[in-house]
């Protein structure tokens, strides 16, 4: 008999089992995990470097079908909680602008010292445990696991969603334990996700990485924008500002993106540029118009989309050409024809429904005792630790909320 049973020992199951606790040291407590290790999938975060949290936590940066229902949990559990949390775990952070990560830059670095605190508080980590089945009788929980029972008085589902799936444990069945008890499902669909294209442009420029202003339009309105380094892929786009606004394609399957190659520049400053280029660079090939001011490769693709014959010289470019190549430049544009997918996603959009939990404790409203935190339920966000940071302070309130129900208080 446990007194809280952990489904999950990803961020938010290992933040929940060690806050609840630090709370209470007599409760016993297990996170019961599908992998072979816990934090599997935190281990490999941030590139291996772990963004563990950001500076600007604001709701804007959040999403779900459910208005603000993440308000209270990240306001009451922000980023001063988080940093009391980690330092106690001898993780200090370091910050690179608003992004914070461990200190020792090492994701594997936060997993170890979550699990030794596991251990050391006396908290069981049972692995290769996948939870098949979850029942309630007579006011205790029931999991099946692995042909045993166990039994607890207080369950924190912190199972994860989609993302990475085939590649962390993820896996639509686990969603049952809480349908089975009346919970509703958002439909899944990956954030923070690479985004396919139409593959003329792409497949001729796979490999090159370029900086540049990005934006996402709609019906020609922009929805939203970022500045960063994107790569060119034989399948469309990625880099971190197409991770970031590659949620927005769940919305707007119409979506196009569009690169600006030379932000610092207005049109009218371009066009100048390249006349000049044009009256200067004469004993240039037109293949090596933009060479120096543009990715050779990028630069020999605008000039052939801008008519130019980039065998010819460069003073066959004529006005309308360079017009062209200016504007391509300012708008390089690309339909979106879909994602990679869940498998390839960073964060799981959608998730249980959260109509169905009190914001104020993460208990669910449909069974006393189950409480919820983490990327299963319908809440995702942007790219930059803000999902990780929802995973901490879900996984802090769901802990605290437990522990009061344990002790009868409400």
């Amino acid at each position: 008999m446990f007194d809280i049973a952990v489904i999950g020992g990803g961020a938010a199951g290992l933040c929940s089992a060690i806050t609840a606790k630090d709370t209470n040291p007599s409760l016993k407590i297990a996170v019961f995990e599908a992998n072979s290790r816990v934090g599997k999938k935190l281990s490999v975060t941030g590139n291996g470097r772990c963004n563990i949290t950001n500076k600007n936590i604001t709701l804007q940066r959040y999403r779900s079908n459910n208005g603000s229902f993440f308000e209270f949990a990240l306001n009451s559990y922000n980023l001063s909680k988080t940093e009391e949390f980690f330092d106690n775990l001898g993780v200090p952070f370091v910050f690179e602008g608003d992004k914070a990560f461990p200190a020792a830059l090492q994701a594997a670095s936060v997993v170890d010292a979550l699990r030794f605190e596991c251990d050391a508080l006396g908290i069981e980590l049972l692995t290769d445990a996948k939870i098949e089945k979850l029942e309630k009788t007579n006011g205790i929980f029931t999991l099946f696991c692995n042909g045993k029972k166990h039994s607890a008085k207080a369950v924190i589902a912190a199972f994860g969603g989609m993302a990475g799936l085939n590649k962390f444990g993820a896996d639509s069945k686990n969603y049952n334990l809480l349908l089975n008890f009346g919970h509703s499902l958002i439909q899944t669909k990956p954030s923070i996700v690479q985004l396919k294209t139409e593959p003329q442009i792409v497949r001729q420029l796979k490999g090159i990485k370029v900086d540049c202003k990005v934006c996402a339009i709609y019906n020609g309105k922009t929805l939203q924008s970022d500045f960063g380094e994107v790569l060119f892929c034989d399948y469309g786009l990625s880099g971190p500002p197409i991770l970031q606004l590659s949620h927005l394609y769940n919305t707007n399957k119409k979506l196009e993106i569009s690169l600006d190659l030379a932000s610092a520049y207005t049109h009218e400053q371009l066009f100048y540029i390249c006349k000049n280029r044009q009256s200067t660079l004469t004993h240039r090939p037109a293949g090596e118009f933009f060479t120096g001011f543009l990715n050779k490769r990028v630069g020999q693709v605008i000039l052939k989309l801008s008519g130019v014959n980039i065998n010819d010289d460069i003073s066959a470019i004529k006005y309308d050409n360079i017009k062209k190549s200016v504007s391509l430049i300012k708008d390089f544009k690309f339909i979106v024809t879909g994602t990679t997918g869940l498998q390839n996603a960073q964060v799981t959009s959608g998730g249980i429904d959260t109509k169905d939990f009190y914001p104020d404790t993460l208990e669910s409203k449909k069974v006393s005792g189950i409480f919820a935190a983490g990327e299963l339920l319908d809440v995702d966000g942007d790219c930059g630790g803000f999902n990780l940071q929802w995973a901490w302070s879900s996984g802090m309130l769901a802990a605290h909320s437990a522990v009061r129900f344990i002790k009868g208080d409400k």
